[in-house]
């Protein structure tokens, strides 16, 4: 488990989400996942935050999962548990009432990138690198970025006439 995980806190209006453990580039892992939703839970509660801004520590948003909590689970129900707990957490995201920004340097691959999609709105600086690695070894997202993309896409390019 990432054992900092996040850091997060109130400037006036705006509920700031750090990514933590720059050393290792902001891996998600079980701890990470779990603070994020608690932490949106904790800004959704307060009356004076209008605004949510996710952002990594150091030189990246996230390179993704914690491979090294992955390589350390016992079989495919351990998994599939931990798919389902960070997918849960993204719904958190995408279905809060406040808007939440993804603030996005460097990479956000794998997870970092799943994170960022459940987020309202993705702003990125001109070093930014996205991208789902996983498919290059033909394996599908486990947290649901195809179908993000697609309703990305379909929500913010409709069809020319």
């Amino acid at each position: 488990m990432t054992p900092t995980a996040i850091e997060y806190h109130c400037d006036d209006s705006i509920g700031w989400i750090r990514l933590e453990g720059a050393d290792r580039l902001n891996p998600i892992g079980t701890t990470t996942y779990l603070k994020l939703a608690q932490a949106l839970r904790y800004f959704e509660c307060s009356t004076s935050v209008r605004a949510v801004i996710v952002h990594g520590a150091g030189r990246v948003f996230s390179a993704g999962a914690d491979i090294g909590e992955i390589a350390g689970f016992a079989g495919r129900d351990e998994f599939a548990a931990f798919i389902r707990g960070f997918t849960d957490a993204l719904d958190v995201i995408a279905s809060s009432r406040l808007p939440v920004i993804a603030a996005i340097h460097g990479a956000a691959l794998g997870g970092g990138l799943e994170l960022a999609l459940a987020c309202d709105l993705r702003v990125c600086t001109s070093d930014a690198k996205l991208g789902l690695p996983e498919a290059k070894l033909g394996v599908l997202p486990g947290a649901g970025a195809r179908s993000d993309f697609l309703a990305l896409f379909l929500r913010q390019w409709p069809p020319r006439c």
